[in-house]
C-alpha cells in the first residue's frame, strides 16, 4: 500500500507540445482498461461576465448531444457503444471533463472521438434551446442539493463556487448560440486543455494519437484567471432551507487551505480521525443517536473545506451541535490518541491504494494534480 501511490506516479510521463495542449500519460499495464480524458478550463472560474449563467454547463451539454463536424448525435452514441459505453462529463468550479473507459486496442478512436467532441462547433438554436430546457427544468431539490448550496454561498463572498456551476435561469435565458460558440473559441484551445490517459497503453503511439486527433484544434492562447481572494471572515456565518426530510440536516464548515498546501495531509487525517473516532464517542457518550459524516473537501483552484453534517431529531438537534463543538474543544486541549492516530492513518493508505489501483483513480488524480499545479513532479509531490 505504502508503495502505491509513488509507484504510479514516478511513471507518469508529462509534456506540453508545441500549441500548448498537455497531455499526460501513465502506463498501467496490471489493468486491460484504459481510461481517456480530456479537461478544459472552461468552468465557472473562466465565465467573467457570464458568471451565474452556467455557460459552462450548457457549452459541455451541447458538445456531448449534438455530434460533431463527421457524426451526426446518433452517430456519436454507436460510436460510444462501439467504445464500450462508458462515458462521463461533468463540469465543475474548475474544469469540464470528457472522459471514456474503454480497452486498449480502442484508445485511438477514443482520443479521437474526444478531441472531435470539444472542438465542435455543429450545435444550433435548436440545440441550445434543447440543452437549455432540461437545465431549467423544474425539479424538487434533493437534501445533498440544497446542502451543498447553502453551504457555499456562506463559505465564499467572492470566489465564484458561491453560484450554483448549473447557473441560475434568469441568467441562462440570455445566452444564444453566438455567445455560446464565442466562449467556446475563447475557452476551448489547446492551451487550456488536458488529456489525460492512463492504463495498458504504449506511451508514444498515445502520444502520436493526440497530436493527430488534436491537429486541427485551435491553438488560441493560454488564458490564466486572476485569483479570487476572500475577504477575511471576522464571525459565524448561517444559512438555512426549507425542504421535507424525516430528520432536520446540520452541517457546520471551515475554510482551510488549498489542495496542494502543506496541510493537507494532517487535515486528511484530522477528517478521518473525527469520522471515526472522535465525534462517534462524544455523541455514545451523551446517548445520542446521531451519525456524523466528516469530510476533507479538496477543489481544485478555490479554498477547501473542513465539513461536519450530521442528521437528528428536532429536540436533540441543538444538544448535537454542542458536543461537536465540546469534543472538538477537547481535541485541541488534550490532543488525539496515538491509536486512533494511527488507524485514521491506516484507513487513508488502504482507501487511497484502493483509489489508485484502478485507470480511473489514477486518471482522475493526475488530472487533479494538474489542474491544480501544473508541476510534472508527481513521483515527488505524491510521494510526500
Amino acid at each position: 500500500i505504502a508503495l502505491a501511490m509513488p509507484a504510479y506516479a514516478q511513471s507518469v510521463q508529462r509534456e506540453q507540445l508545441a500549441t500548448g495542449l498537455t497531455l499526460v500519460i501513465a502506463e498501467f499495464h496490471s489493468t486491460p482498461t484504459v481510461e481517456v480524458r480530456v479537461t478544459v478550463r472552461a468552468s465557472p472560474l473562466t465565465e467573467g461576465p457570464l458568471l451565474g449563467s452556467g455557460a459552462s454547463v450548457l457549452l459541455q451539454r451541447l458538445l456531448v448531444s449534438s455530434g460533431n463536424a463527421t457524426q451526426g448525435p446518433d452517430d456519436l452514441v454507436r460510436a460510444l457503444a462501439r467504445l464500450g459505453n462508458r462515458f462521463h462529463a461533468e463540469t465543475t468550479v474548475a474544469a469540464s471533463s470528457y472522459a471514456l473507459s474503454t480497452t486498449g486496442d480502442r484508445v485511438a478512436d477514443a482520443i479521437a472521438l474526444l478531441a472531435g467532441m470539444v472542438g465542435n462547433y455543429q450545435y444550433t438554436q435548436v440545440d441550445l434551446q434543447r440543452e437549455r430546457q432540461a437545465l431549467m427544468a423544474p425539479s424538487p431539490p434533493s437534501a445533498d442539493l440544497l446542502e451543498g448550496l447553502l453551504l457555499n454561498s456562506l463559505l465564499y463572498r467572492q470566489h465564484p463556487a458561491r453560484l450554483p456551476v448549473h447557473g441560475m435561469p434568469r441568467m441562462m435565458d440570455q445566452l444564444t448560440v453566438e455567445l455560446m460558440k464565442r466562449y467556446q473559441a475563447a475557452r476551448c484551445t489547446a492551451p487550456n486543455t488536458v488529456v489525460t490517459v492512463v492504463g495498458n497503453v504504449n506511451t508514444n503511439e498515445v502520444r502520436r494519437w493526440i497530436e493527430q486527433a488534436f491537429s486541427h484544434y485551435s491553438v488560441g492562447g493560454y488564458q490564466p484567471t486572476a485569483p479570487y481572494l476572500e475577504p477575511p471572515q471576522f464571525g459565524p456565518r448561517y444559512a438555512s432551507g426549507q425542504i421535507e426530510l424525516a430528520q432536520p440536516r446540520l452541517a457546520i464548515a471551515w475554510r482551510t487551505d488549498s489542495i496542494e498546501h502543506p496541510n493537507q495531509p494532517a487535515l486528511r487525517v484530522l477528517a478521518r480521525l473525527l469520522g471515526d473516532s472522535v465525534l462517534p464517542r462524544a455523541f455514545a457518550a451523551r446517548d445520542l443517536a446521531v451519525t456524523a459524516r466528516v469530510e476533507n473537501r479538496l477543489m481544485v483552484d478555490q479554498p477547501g473545506a473542513l465539513v461536519i453534517g450530521f442528521a437528528s431529531v428536532p429536540a436533540a438537534r441543538a444538544d448535537a451541535e454542542r458536543t461537536v463543538y465540546a469534543a472538538l474543544d477537547t481535541l485541541i486541549t488534550d490532543g488525539p490518541q496515538a491509536d486512533e492516530v494511527a488507524a485514521a492513518k491506516r484507513q487513508l493508505r488502504v482507501a487511497d491504494a484502493e483509489r489508485l489501483a484502478t485507470a480511473r483513480g489514477i486518471c482522475e488524480e493526475l488530472e487533479r494534480w494538474e489542474l491544480a499545479t501544473g508541476d510534472p513532479a508527481y513521483g515527488r509531490i505524491v510521494a510526500d
